[in-house]
């Protein structure tokens, strides 16, 4: 007898309602990848919107998110869609030069785009859907960009924070709110990607000011929104986890500096109320380097109601510095090599690109990471006893050469079952150990625009078919994954 992948889950008596009652369960998306109508309804650009127009390195050009998957537009379907699939939750992104057009405070805010927004919520909670809002996923708007350098000044702190006020005041039945997805891997993408002037400074510059405009817009839900119908905000990190390739002094040094680069930049300020000691000594503790004043440190430290975490895949640090061959995304992610394979065996199997590889073990251990340095009852937080769960407000699979496969092989995409079986089950386990984890939500809801590698890597558990219909169609991931929940979550 035959079973599939997802009975793997729900043949297992163990696991079922292994979850509690309350857990949200959904997908994600973020708004320049899936929205199009880049200029409708009194849109202004973002930097996405000019820097996908512009030359591509190399030559040639870059796939752009005029149209995308036409979500600004088709939304309804997307709700039909996250039905389909069983979803309770779903996380998505408001597009800042949607509702600030040029980003500026004192600029008033655009009622058709907050219409917009207002609209997808009443239909999600009348759906029996839980909007989780990211407010910033990457679209900074080009004037802010061109005025001050986007995150480079800490003149980006009131202009955002106006922003959310606007979107606060306009979501009132948002209960679930992330101000900023992945400070780490923005500013990689600036160094790589959207910036030809990058340099360490300028890092430290966007860790400062991002972890700054976060905390205020905290503080600020907090003071003026909070109390009056309850809600919880935080910020989301990601950590595509590393382990030594062995038990040198030098791969082990690497795992560590890899970890605290990658995480521990954003996360022990917040939490701990400092900076990792080999950050500080990368990047310096002055003005210019990493730093806070006393008065921002009480902003910064406790600006978490949840640990929104975004989780991929695996590698081996093998303490061996990058060679001078290695390119600017490479570097921007550390200056130690890391690989995919140890005495000739790969880590797990490849996705597109290399992005990620399917590695269930390194998802179970980044998240009991998380619980012992930041989330857990030894960890010391702002949770003070009480419960503080963990949010995987991303995690998928990129088949690879899917773009090119036949539409039935997209639809019975094995592959990526396979992905979400193993890293679900690893996810289960952490709980059934004392891991609070309070929901998951696997990315992507679409096959969507994957910013500058345009739509060739394939994330969504829907696939999107091509102009003018967009039609979407759920892969059988997506069924997969409303049979795995349900018998997970208990009743």
């Amino acid at each position: 007898m035959t079973i599939s992948l997802g009975q793997l889950v729900t043949e297992d008596a163990a696991l079922g309602g292994a979850l509690p009652a309350d857990f949200l369960y959904g997908a994600s998306t973020a708004a320049f990848q899936i929205e199009g109508s880049p200029a409708a309804e009194g849109k202004g650009p973002s930097v996405w919107d000019r820097g996908l127009h512009g030359p591509r390195p190399g030559g040639g050009a870059y796939e752009t998110g005029d149209e995308a998957c036409d979500s600004y537009v088709r939304w309804r379907e997307d709700v039909s869609v996250l039905k389909a699939m069983g979803a309770n939750s779903y996380r998505f992104s408001i597009s800042w030069p949607r509702i600030v057009p040029d980003g500026r405070a004192d600029t008033p805010p655009n009622q058709a785009g907050l219409a917009h927004y207002a609209a997808m919520v009443d239909a999600l909670l009348d759906a029996g859907i839980t909007p989780v809002v990211t407010l910033f996923h990457w679209d900074v708007p080009v004037a802010l960009d061109d005025e001050y350098g986007g995150f480079e000044s800490a003149r980006i702190v009131p202009d955002f924070t106006a922003y959310a006020r606007a979107v606060f005041a306009a979501l009132p039945r948002v209960k679930h709110w992330i101000t900023v997805n992945e400070p780490f891997v923005w500013a990689s993408i600036n160094a790589s990607v959207l910036k030809t002037d990058w340099s360490d400074a300028k890092w430290a510059a966007y860790t400062r000011h991002t972890l700054l405009a976060h905390a205020a817009v905290v503080d600020m839900y907090r003071r003026e929104f909070c109390d009056a119908g309850g809600g919880q905000i935080g910020i989301t990190l990601n950590m595509d986890w590393v382990a030594p390739i062995d038990e040198s002094k030098a791969a082990q040094q690497a795992t560590l500096d890899l970890i605290d680069f990658w995480l521990g930049m954003y996360a022990e300020p917040m939490y701990h109320g400092r900076f990792p000691a080999s950050c500080l000594r990368r990047f310096g503790e002055g003005p210019d380097g990493l730093y806070f004043t006393p008065a921002e440190w009480a902003l910064v430290r406790g600006s978490n109601d949840f640990f929104g975490l975004n989780h991929y895949g695996t590698s081996y640090a093998t303490g061996r510095p990058l060679p001078p061959s290695a390119g600017a995304a490479e570097r921007s992610f550390g200056p130690y090599e890391r690989v995919h394979e140890r005495d000739g065996v790969p880590i797990g199997n490849r996705g597109e690109g290399g992005h990620p590889h399917d590695v269930p073990w390194g998802f179970g251990a980044i998240l009991r990471h998380v619980h012992t340095h930041y989330t857990g009852p030894a960890a010391q937080t702002q949770a003070q006893g009480g419960r503080f769960p963990i949010y995987v407000t991303e995690n998928g699979f990129a088949v690879a050469g899917e773009e090119h496969m036949s539409a039935a092989e997209v639809q019975d995409d094995v592959q990526r079952q396979n992905y979400f079986v193993g890293y679900v089950r690893e996810m289960v386990r952490a709980v059934q150990d004392g891991v609070d984890v309070g929901g998951y939500m696997a990315w992507s809801l679409l096959d969507n625009l994957e910013w500058s590698n345009g739509f060739g890597p394939r994330f969504g558990i829907t696939a999107v078919g091509p102009a003018p219909a967009f039609t979407r169609t759920p892969k059988d991931s997506a069924y997969m994954l409303r049979r795995v929940f349900a018998h997970l979550i208990r009743k």
